[in-house]
């Protein structure tokens, strides 16, 4: 579990490490929605991803055995140790899950709540819920939570309305609760929360697009923004209109993006999607299938020599040197050794053989001759067990003149007799099944043996056959495919020296024809520019009087303290300095608020806020 946990984590790190680079001041809003959704889902099914990956076979020998003593005493002192860590921490994970849960639920219900009991309007699509309470706008589905006394006065802006119909049109509440899913899931990740985050600050990007498609004006729709979102509260299962991404949301209004930018950045996914997958699924080796060669090898010991010698030679004629070296000196290791203490090890035994079956014959009589192989041990002794024979002697024969307590005691031995023969009678029963079992078994052991070398040997035959046969397809088809490429080469040099010398003369025209029209434009500017100039010089010579423009109206305080905070400038209000945000509420709430701007001596602008009257100095 807690591997699982860390590639989930490792993979949503680096889809939001892009999302943040690449992505979020870009729009593409509606790309960005879609990203951000799959990329957790994604992060959750790459670690469940297995790739399974196979792996040439290995002829491993163990030259070692494990005392069977020295395992059960491990196993014995590892039963005393007790672990009880993940009990707890399974533990505290179901405890906040269960906090999570119920805040999730407590949350939903409060919606429900307010939909229930609140009286509801319904415009088109949408339903309006009219609240009593101070609020912000926001959206759940298709209701929109609204204050009773402003809707019905009208003070609501219709650019807030739009915004919140957006809402409710895209159905971004659907994506708001997946997320709150897996907060309840992944509560203890930081990273989710930030996914939220970001969730959230794209849907305003969506409805904020939607509004300013309708063509309304960037700056009045800013305005509106800044007066709804100024201390008021965000629902948890909400849209609504958040202040503390105002500044983003008004530097990404003012963004372009390109559809070669958003094609550009679909495409880098591709490699960034495959990285992830790669590094952060789970990988099982599996052995290959052995293929010709080994199955001749492993098979090598069961099979005659004589059928070894003519596959071997099938496939390859003659040995190379290295091979003949090999052989040669594991060939005189053997043959040094007494015949009677001679031990060959089988996989030397296999290894002998294969470069043996592929000498030619001057090679067999140059080289030393083949080792005889010592007889192979005696098969092993059944393991079926013995039928247990158990004999039960009767009692003594009873007396003629046996008296009445000899009599008892013989009629009581005698009935002990019978039970105790009726139960070795049962032992033996079932010995004797035991006995007939294990010898079936061992009988239906040794068949399938028998029938599992002979199909191993006519696989081996028939690969072998096959092998010829798809050599010969393949060089056939190799020399249709260079024939081939010869003619479509060909053809396409006829085809393209063609298509060059037409458009080379194609060319030649349209350069002739595009320089004669060069001239005529020429001589048609010369002669309209002559006629503009005789045209103004008749006209000023009759017009003296000058046009007088008229000043535009100066901005207003507090646009122009907006302008400033978008320049980053710094404010002072009565000598002390305050966030622009603070500067904007004093100059709301104060119309009549003095304010001197300065840019002298510092890198950044100067704004002065103050109630008394400001000196301005030369």
């Amino acid at each position: 579990m807690l591997i699982y946990i860390l590639k989930f984590s490792a993979c949503l790190s680096i889809f939001l490490v892009f999302y943040k680079l690449f992505l979020e001041k870009e729009n593409m809003h509606q790309f960005k929605r879609f990203y951000l959704i799959g990329a957790v889902l994604i992060a959750i099914g790459i670690p469940l991803i297995t790739i399974t990956q196979y792996v040439e076979p290995l002829n491993v020998i163990s030259d070692f055995s494990t005392s069977p003593q020295l395992l059960a005493d491990n196993s014995s002192s590892n039963e005393n140790i007790i672990n009880y860590l993940p009990s707890i921490l399974w533990g505290i994970y179901a405890l906040g899950v269960l906090l999570f849960g119920l805040k999730f639920g407590f949350n939903l219900f409060q919606i429900i709540f307010k939909i229930k009991r609140n009286p509801k309007l319904r415009t088109n699509n949408f339903i309006n819920v009219l609240l009593k309470d101070l609020i912000t706008p926001h959206t759940f589905f298709s209701y929109i939570f609204l204050n009773k006394s402003k809707y019905e006065n009208q003070e609501i802006p219709q650019e807030v309305l739009l915004h919140e119909q957006t809402h409710a049109n895209q159905k971004h509440s659907i994506d708001i609760l997946l997320i709150e899913i897996m907060q309840v899931i992944f509560w203890f990740n930081p990273l989710i929360y930030l996914t939220k985050k970001s969730i959230k600050l794209n849907h305003e990007f969506l409805a904020d697009k939607a509004v300013l498609n309708n063509g309304i004006q960037a700056k009045n729709y800013q305005h509106i923004l800044l007066a709804f979102s100024i201390n008021q509260r965000e629902p948890q299962l909400a849209n609504a209109i958040n202040y503390s991404s105002i500044k983003k949301r008004f530097t990404v209004m003012k963004t372009q993006t390109s559809k070669q930018k958003v094609w550009f950045r679909s495409l880098i996914l591709l490699p960034l999607l495959a990285l992830t997958l790669y590094s952060f699924s789970d990988k099982i080796e599996i052995i290959k299938e052995a293929n010709q060669i080994d199955l001749l090898q492993q098979n090598n010991s069961e099979l005659s020599d004589k059928m070894t010698s003519q596959v071997i030679s099938e496939i390859q004629d003659g040995a190379s040197r290295e091979q003949m070296k090999e052989y040669e000196r594991l060939a005189k290791h053997y043959n040094s050794q007494p015949k009677k203490q001679r031990i060959i090890k089988q996989k030397d035994i296999v290894r002998m053989k294969y470069i043996y079956g592929l000498m030619n014959d001057k090679q067999k009589k140059d080289t030393e001759p083949f080792p005889n192989i010592p007889p192979p041990p005696a098969p092993p002794v059944s393991k079926a067990p013995q039928p247990i024979k158990i004999e039960v002697a009767p009692p003594p024969p009873l007396r003629q003149n046996a008296t009445d307590a000899e009599k008892k005691r013989y009629y009581e031995a005698m009935k002990q007799y019978k039970l105790r023969a009726e139960k070795v009678k049962h032992v033996e029963n079932i010995e004797r099944l035991k006995t007939e079992k294990m010898a079936y078994q061992e009988a239906r052991a040794a068949k399938l043996k028998t029938e599992k070398l002979g199909h191993k040997e006519a696989r081996v035959a028939k690969l072998i056959t096959e092998k010829g046969e798809l050599v010969q397809v393949r060089e056939l088809q190799e020399k249709e495919r260079v024939l081939k490429l010869k003619e479509e080469k060909l053809v396409y040099k006829e085809a393209r020296a063609a298509k060059l010398k037409t458009e080379k003369v194609e060319r030649v025209q349209v350069r002739e024809l595009q320089t004669k029209e060069r001239k005529l434009k020429l001589k048609e500017k010369k002669i309209a520019l002559n006629e503009v100039q005789k045209a103004k010089l008749s006209t000023q010579e009759r017009i003296q009087v000058r046009e007088i423009k008229t000043p535009k109206p100066p901005k207003s305080p507090l646009d122009h303290v907006i302008d400033m905070a978008k320049k980053g400038a710094k404010f002072y209000l009565e000598g002390k300095e305050i966030s622009s945000d603070k500067a904007i509420s004093v100059v709301k709430a104060n119309k009549k608020m003095n304010i001197s701007t300065k840019r002298k001596d510092s890198k950044w602008p100067k704004v002065y806020l103050s109630t008394k009257p400001i000196v301005i100095e030369d």
